[in-house]
């Protein structure tokens, strides 16, 4: 999708800036006023101190800071956005107006993105999608849940739950799966299928009874479908 930012002033702010939601999953108003002095190379972390909602600089939605963690990637982004930037002091906002040095519209930035997806063959999505990408990602890591909340600024930790199914299994269920069902099943050559067992089983009627012992016995082939099972999308949080 970043290869499919428009190639004018804006996009080279918005290149970085959707990297950085996607990473950090700072929602978009803790972005758009993100300081040069928010941004800790040395303990690669990135602090949220506030936000700018309808127009107005205010408080994080959870009406305290955070600090979210900062992979090498993000940090070599946004030291070549700050090399390239007019507005690079420390009170100077990471993602300003190319210009003005404002804040960036913000309304302007949302269809700007949704006009990206398109020609990168995504669907059409919100920015928000960004930030539940950072917490998908962190969960399937093995981060601790808690500390994605935290890092998320999630005041309830039900919300934060949603990731909960993209952790990895603790169980080790898979190999369980693979020690009790073996390989792939394989169709071989008299029609039984391979991983199956084999000998009589003893067959049971539609009514759940069996039949006499001497009665004729019906095999019936039943198809199983697979479907896909639709994606999930867990409302803004």
């Amino acid at each position: 999708m970043l290869r499919a930012v428009p190639a004018d002033a804006l996009g080279a702010i918005e290149r970085p800036l959707y990297l950085a939601a996607a990473m950090t999953g700072l929602r978009q108003g803790e972005l758009l006023v993100l300081r040069w002095s928010d941004v800790d190379r040395t303990a690669s972390r990135v602090r949220v101190a506030e936000s700018y909602t309808r127009g107005a600089f205010d408080s994080p939605k959870s009406h305290r800071g955070r600090s979210v963690p900062m992979a090498d990637r993000l940090a070599g982004e946004l030291e070549r956005h700050f090399q390239r930037s007019y507005w690079r002091g420390d009170q100077d906002l990471v993602f300003a107006h190319p210009a003005t040095g404002h804040v960036l519209d913000a309304s302007n930035l949302r269809k700007r993105f949704r006009s990206a997806l398109a020609p990168a063959g995504a669907p059409d999505l919100t920015f928000h999608v960004l930030r539940h990408t950072f917490g998908t990602q962190m969960a399937a890591a093995g981060a601790p849940l808690r500390a994605i909340q935290e890092w998320l600024g999630h005041a309830d930790a039900s919300t934060t739950e949603m990731y909960a199914h993209y952790a990895p299994d603790p169980t080790g269920g898979a190999t369980f799966a693979q020690r009790a069902f073996g390989h792939a099943s394989t169709p071989s050559p008299d029609g039984a299928v391979s991983g199956m067992p084999h000998g009589p089983a003893a067959p049971i009627e539609r009514n759940g009874s069996e039949p006499e012992a001497d009665g004729p016995v019906k095999r019936t082939a039943r198809q199983v479908r697979y479907s896909r099972a639709a994606t999930d999308r867990p409302g803004e949080a």
